[in-house]
């Protein structure tokens, strides 16, 4: 099965339910309890490190944690990967997925409405602590959402719009960028 970390209000898990795909979730928050039953998801109040740890080793074909990592300590988040790296079959996938703090708008402020989000984890950083714990094919996939054109287009006659083109690039990036992005790996 596929296994949600963190699963929130379960929609993840109501799209792997649709697709057929067997998954359950694991949430230390019963919350949406509710929910959860009237749309028939399989989600149970763990702790994440305790429920890996009571898994057989190669027992999951995917782990997801969307918004997750970003509550953790550095050492949770190296056990987690860790007890992670266990748990998936040969071949298994790991997909986390945090705010992208190279989005300076992200990194300076909306990071930070959420407080319990602990520190911004740049992509590069994520996905070096995944290699380093053992997975292969460690891949960052950004996630753009709605395009947003900030800037008005450029006569290309203008004397300044070469110089002009290259400023809105960078601020095109860094603050229109991606909000969030994705370490996906691969147990060998």
């Amino acid at each position: 099965p596929v296994l949600d970390v963190g699963c929130g209000r379960g929609e993840l898990l109501e799209l792997l339910k649709e697709g057929g795909v067997p998954a359950y979730g694991i949430e230390i928050n019963s919350t949406y309890a509710d929910a959860w039953k009237s749309a028939g998801l399989d989600v149970r109040i763990a702790d994440v490190s305790d429920h890996l740890r009571e898994l057989p080793e190669r027992s999951l074909s995917a782990i997801t944690a969307i918004h997750v990592a970003e509550h953790l300590t550095t050492e949770e988040l190296l056990a987690f990967l860790d007890l992670a790296l266990r748990a998936l079959d040969s071949g298994g996938i790991l997909i986390l997925e945090t705010p992208n703090p190279a989005n300076l708008i992200v990194g300076a402020d909306t990071f930070y409405m959420d407080p319990s989000h602990r520190n911004p984890i740049p992509a590069e950083l994520l996905a070096f602590l995944v290699r380093s714990r053992g997975f292969a094919d460690a891949e960052i996939r950004y996630l753009k959402r709605s395009q947003v054109e900030p800037f008005v287009q450029l006569d290309g006659q203008s004397e300044w719009a070469a110089d002009l083109e290259s400023v809105q690039e960078v601020l095109r990036e860094r603050l229109f960028g991606p909000e969030d992005y994705a370490v996906v790996a691969r147990r060998v």
